[in-house]
């Protein structure tokens, strides 16, 4: 890293940070912040940077906000600089002033070749169908299968059950009958099951 004026040298940590952010790519100042060791601290950035001379080599231009957009400074002309000099390093901005962070955005320890393309494909990540991944899924799609078929045949066990349980006009009858016989005492019943005067 460049000299960096003695006023400025508390903010070394932001610096070295700015610093490596590479070409063709940018972060927040929130992120800057956090790498720094300075969570929540985005707005220290933003004065760091600012306390920057102009002979100071730290790439200053590559820190945006998290919109995706130049943070406006002293002036128009900065942001008109700023967006220039992203620009020419292949930055592409779109018809709001925005840069796409998630085709653009800087993570450390991520080579640009690594990058996620944006839209759906960058949402569901892709994995390599191993034999052991493939095992996974057949195990998991018999396991669906046997969860469809199970209720099905309970169904129709309890169906059965029912049928079989439905009572039949015999079967009414009989149970009427076995049920008067039970009420009525027999006549070679002893005289107080009968009900009669004794």
């Amino acid at each position: 890293m460049a000299s960096v004026a003695d006023s400025a040298k508390g903010w070394l940590p932001v610096y070295r940070v700015v610093c490596r952010i590479p070409p063709g790519q940018v972060a927040t100042y929130g992120q800057v912040a956090a790498l720094s060791g300075m969570p929540r601290a985005a707005r220290q950035v933003g004065w760091a940077l600012s306390a920057l001379r102009e002979e100071d080599d730290v790439p200053w231009h590559r820190v945006i906000n998290a919109r995706g957009e130049i943070s406006p400074r002293g002036g128009p002309e900065f942001v008109d600089l700023q967006r220039a000099v992203l620009e020419s390093e292949g930055v592409e901005f779109n018809a709001r002033g925005r840069i796409d962070l998630d085709c653009y955005g800087w993570v450390p320890g991520r080579r640009k070749t690594d990058r996620p393309v944006s839209g759906k494909a960058a949402s569901k990540p892709v994995r390599k169908k191993t034999p052991k991944r493939r095992a996974q899924i057949a195990g998991k799609q018999a396991a669906k299968k046997a969860t469809k078929k199970a209720p099905k045949k309970a169904s129709k066990r309890a169906a059965k059950k029912t049928v079989n349980k439905t009572p039949t006009r015999a079967s009414k009858e009989a149970s009427k009958k076995s049920r008067k016989k039970a009420r009525k005492p027999t006549r070679n019943a002893a005289p107080e099951q009968r009900g009669s005067k004794a």
